[in-house]
């Protein structure tokens, strides 16, 4: 049996279209790498996501329209991963990780957080 990992992800500022490409085209190249993604919340602002994020399990933050790595949702310490408005570049985790935004790139980050973040489904 192969195994699989969960990456719990919480989706920040996201719009429709871009929650919709995170599921259906980062989650196929997931699969083939032994991922299930599972988005847990969507917020519309970190404003939105501090008030009501409470006690919800989450591996990672996504963040729709940022312009740099986004910072730490206050009380929380899951990685952040943003998402530039245009949808042409990846930031994060770190502030000086930047990259094109492509399915692959976008997968290849998640990936390597379900092995350190993620659990084991089976």
């Amino acid at each position: 049996m192969c195994e699989v990992r969960e990456l719990r992800a919480i989706l920040v500022g996201a719009s429709p279209f871009l929650a919709d490409l995170i599921r259906r085209v980062a989650e196929a190249r997931l699969r083939s790498a032994g991922v299930s993604l599972e988005v847990v919340a969507e917020f519309a602002d970190s404003e939105d996501a501090r008030r009501q994020l409470g006690g919800r399990a989450a591996d990672i933050a996504i963040f729709g329209g940022a312009r740099e790595t986004p910072a730490p949702i206050e009380g929380w310490s899951a990685p952040m991963l943003g998402l530039s408005a245009d949808l042409s570049l990846i930031f994060g985790p770190g502030p000086s990780d930047i990259a094109r935004l492509t399915p692959e790139n976008l997968a290849a980050r998640l990936v390597k957080f379900s092995r350190t973040r993620g659990s084991l489904l089976y």
